[in-house]
């Protein structure tokens, strides 16, 4: 046969049904596209054939490569590799098993025998170990590197947050497949504190110390097979309080707070509200901590518990219980008092100030719903102005303090007239008792009289009200013997209204030694006389009060006693110690040669009941002082005007176009 010259490779000839192809060497021959064994070497019974041969065969392969005979022909031998084997399928059949890739790199081994029951198993070496007994592939059997799918924060119980930061030193769970028990795993560089396998899908981890950062995580199996986890964890510090648990505030109801509630991070920080009640009135702010606001108003003390929860940018919760307590303010009046009653006539002129008062000391807002005519109530609780009446008769008002968290209304009743009502009235106070004297073989000394009740007389402006009387008892007299006494300091001022009158001074008494303040006359409305003696200084007389009595007559060696200070008025005498003022019906009194608080005087005994006189000096020692007579109240108005709704304490008449209410013990009256 004649080739061709100059072929090339892979050139075909054809010579009848023999076909040949040039390989660079020689024309070989093929038939029914199978190496026929001109072209290759028998070793045994083995086929070696050329590589050249083989890549100008395979390249022109458009089927598979099918042995003549079943389960003869090795692909390769011991001391003859292959190299790679590039496969664009994902299976290759071993007899019975399968050796299958997946898309995500594992490989498994499946086995097409339904009959075999056990399972493969991981040795210790790496390698698979066959239990015994017939081996299983039923189910399949992956043999795979670990895959890392998440890591989740997680608490020390491996509860999972919804952090996005683990703290460091804290703990996580890595899901994913193909874990082994006894894996390691590593943070970055620094292996796990301890690693519990749950399950080959799931680990538990506990975190060593780390700086805040991200770091990859990687799980190593016992084989060394290893999943990395790119930028898998971020290690972030947990929020930390400053401010200490416990009680942050005791406070009034309506005071203004303002709490700080600190926490730090190393990110921006939120609080919330984790579980409690803030104190009604106050706030949370989320971005600062602070908590403010006025406190609500509450009925007895209250303490509230709350929970605070400090959150960072990788939700990283930190919380701290605190407690806040409201204290009841009790708002309560000083003045005036609830249901108070002023009686008011046109003309009344108002300067107060009303007051009701607060545990906190917090300032107090006065508002009233109506008031008389005329009058004005500040904020401030300043009470003003002039009355202007127009029909008389029962008003009420409404007067609330109020602090902004607590207030307390009363009522403040008001018994208006019109123009005012003049009276004439006299008060007059108990005398002072005589002091006692003392008497000797050879000397007597006598005691002082005791001093007349202050006298006041006048006329006053009367608006129907309740005014209250006090008639005020004399003094005792003093005893006399050689022990002789003073008369008793104890002795009572009588009033009416808000006037007062004093009530008169005790006598000294008598004594041989002038060294004893007791011989001294006592002061009063009226002064009481002092008591005798001996020697030097002389016992002064007491002195009286302006306007309603005199001084008492100093003591007198060898005298027969010295006489108490007069009453108010002129005395018949003109002189220290002389009659008290004489008040007849002309004036509106009744009774004509009625003195009131004369000073007492040598024998004079006790005074008439109710007319203020001293009570007379003693003696001899059988001879004892006398006790200052009580005091009285008299008030006198034209018979034209009402009489009095309320009289109580004494005698009311009428006489000489006058009505005279006499007050003879103490008591109340009332015109309205």
């Amino acid at each position: 046969m004649a080739f061709p010259t100059n072929p090339t490779i892979g050139d075909v000839y054809t010579a009848g049904s023999k076909t040949y192809r040039w390989d660079g060497n020689v024309w070989a021959r093929a038939t029914d596209g199978v190496l026929t064994t001109a072209f290759v070497t028998q070793s045994g019974s083995n086929l070696f054939y050329s590589n050249d041969l083989v890549k100008q065969y395979l390249s022109n392969l458009d089927g598979p490569i099918v042995p003549s005979l079943n389960e003869t022909y090795s692909l390769g031998s011991e001391n003859k590799k292959w190299a790679n084997l590039f496969l664009s399928g994902n299976t290759i059949v071993l007899g019975n098993t399968k050796i299958q890739s997946s898309e995500d790199g594992s490989i498994s081994i499946r086995s097409t025998n339904s009959q075999v029951t056990s399972a493969l198993s991981f040795a210790s070496n790496g390698y698979i170990a066959a239990p015994s007994g017939p081996i299983s592939t039923s189910s399949g059997l992956t043999i795979a590197a670990p895959r890392i799918s998440n890591v989740q924060v997680t608490d020390s119980s491996y509860n999972v947050l919804d952090d996005t930061s683990a703290n460091s030193g804290g703990y996580v769970t890595i899901n994913g497949a193909y874990f082994s028990n006894g894996s390691t795993v590593l943070i970055g560089t620094t292996v796990a504190n301890s690693v519990t396998f749950v399950s080959s899908s799931k680990l538990n981890v506990a975190l060593p110390i780390l700086s805040s950062g991200t770091y990859p995580v990687y799980v190593v199996s016992s084989d060394g097979a290893t999943a990395q986890k790119i930028n898998g964890l971020s290690i972030s510090g947990t929020p930390i309080f400053y401010t200490a648990a416990g009680n942050v505030g005791i406070n009034y109801e309506g005071t203004p707070l303002n709490i700080a509630v600190n926490a730090f991070s190393d990110t921006t920080i939120t609080y919330t509200l984790a579980s409690g009640t803030l104190p009604s009135g106050l706030t949370l702010d989320a971005n600062t901590g602070i908590i403010s606001g006025n406190l609500a108003s509450v009925e007895a003390n209250t303490t509230y518990n709350f929970t605070i929860n400090a959150t960072d940018l990788e939700l990283q919760n930190t919380t701290r219980s605190y407690s806040f307590s409201t204290l009841d303010d009790r708002l309560t009046w000083f003045s005036p008092s609830n249901s108070n009653t002023l009686v008011m006539c046109t003309g009344t002129v108002i300067s107060c100030y009303i007051q009701a008062n607060t545990l906190s000391g917090l300032p107090v807002c006065y508002t009233a719903n109506s008031l008389i005519t005329g009058l004005c109530l500040l904020s401030n609780g300043y009470y003003f102005g002039t009355t202007s009446i127009g029909s008389p008769g029962l008003r009420t008002s409404l007067i609330t303090a109020n602090t902004g968290a607590t207030s307390n209304t009363i009522s403040l009743n008001y018994n208006t007239f019109g123009a005012p009502m003049f009276i004439e009235m006299l008060v007059v106070a108990g005398g002072g008792g005589g002091g006692g004297g003392y008497s000797s073989y050879y000397n007597l000394y006598y005691g002082g009289g005791g001093g007349g009740g202050g006298v006041i007389q006048g006329n006053v402006a009367y608006c129907a009200l309740m005014h209250m009387v006090t008639i005020g008892a004399g003094g005792s007299g003093g005893t006399s013997s050689i022990n002789a006494s003073p008369g008793s300091p104890t002795r009572a001022c009588s009033t009416y209204y808000n006037i007062c009158s004093c009530a008169g001074g005790r006598g000294g008494k008598g004594l041989s030694n002038v060294n004893s303040g007791d011989q001294f006359g006592g002061d009063g409305g009226s002064g009481g006389g002092g008591g005798t003696g001996a020697g030097t200084p002389i016992p002064r007389g007491g002195y009286g009060t302006p306007g309603q009595g005199n001084r008492g007559e100093d003591g007198r060696w060898g005298a027969p006693g010295t006489a108490g200070g007069r009453g108010g008025g002129k005395g018949a005498s003109g002189v220290y110690g002389g009659v008290g003022a004489s008040y007849s019906y002309t004036t509106g009194f009744s009774g004509p040669s009625v003195y009131y608080s004369s000073g007492g005087t040598y024998n004079s005994g006790a005074g008439p009941s109710n007319t203020g006189i001293g009570g007379g000096m003693g003696a001899v020692n059988s001879t004892p002082a006398s006790s200052g007579a009580s005091g009285v109240v008299i008030m006198t108005y034209p018979e034209a005007a009402p009489e009095a709704t309320v009289f109580v304490g004494g005698s009311c008449s009428t006489q000489n176009l006058r009505r005279i209410y006499c007050f003879t013990s103490s008591g109340c009256i009332c015109l309205a």
